[in-house]
């Protein structure tokens, strides 16, 4: 019987290995590592990063002109 061959996602996920086990991608393609990390965090730091997207954003819209 031929070994099946890994999906992208599955090689990422096992070179990724950032909860241990637990998969890096549900079925539907959603990055779980992004939720985890933001479970991780304080109310106060997601309000932070938020708010750092933010301005990296306002900066981009200036430079862009727009």
């Amino acid at each position: 019987m031929k070994a099946r061959r890994k999906t992208n996602a599955e090689v990422f996920e096992e070179a990724l290995d950032v909860h241990g086990p637990d998969p890096a991608f549900n079925d539907d393609g959603v990055d779980l590592t992004l939720i985890r990390r933001a479970l991780d965090m304080t109310p106060l730091e997601r309000l932070r990063a938020a708010e750092g997207w933010r301005q990296l954003l306002t900066r981009a819209r200036m430079v862009d002109g727009g």
